[in-house]
């Protein structure tokens, strides 16, 4: 499925999706932990946040038994690279059916060193989207202003 992280500016980044589809209007974020997605995702302060993860390699541990039942605070989640197979003990379920059962949207492929670079120095709101379809981006743009 198409996924895009769509700037205020105007600016699109393209990626794939691995989380819920649907479209959502929230502030960009980022965080430079290696591990923690779990924590991060759940953490309230990230309501209406989505995070980019600048770590190259996110979800390799899954989801644990302890965080499983949580509720996906974080708009979504934005990463290089997506590990479909968790090799983590604790593991009780892959991070995209997390976000999948929480209908939260997370997109990989994005350069996220570009993201960051791009948003470092100006807060900046975005859209996500996960669809089948190239969603009109002048439309996305606009639902921001």
């Amino acid at each position: 499925m198409k996924a895009f992280v769509v700037l205020e500016d105007g600016k699109v980044f393209e990626g794939k999706s691995f989380g819920a589809a649907g479209e959502v209007a929230c502030e960009l974020v980022f965080s430079t932990d290696i591990f923690g997605y779990q924590e991060i995702l759940t953490d309230a302060a990230f309501t209406n946040k989505a995070v980019i993860m600048t770590y190259t390699m996110i979800g390799n541990c899954g989801v644990s038994a302890e965080t499983i039942n949580k509720k996906v605070c974080a708009s979504g989640i934005i990463v290089k690279e997506y590990c479909k197979y968790p090799s983590n003990f604790t593991a009780q379920g892959t991070l995209g059916d997390y976000l999948k059962r929480n209908e939260k949207i997370g997109i990989e492929g994005v350069d996220t060193r570009a993201l960051v670079n791009h948003i470092r120095n100006k807060s900046m709101k975005a859209v996500l989207f996960a669809g089948d379809e190239t969603p009109d981006f002048a439309k996305l743009v606009a639902k921001l202003k």
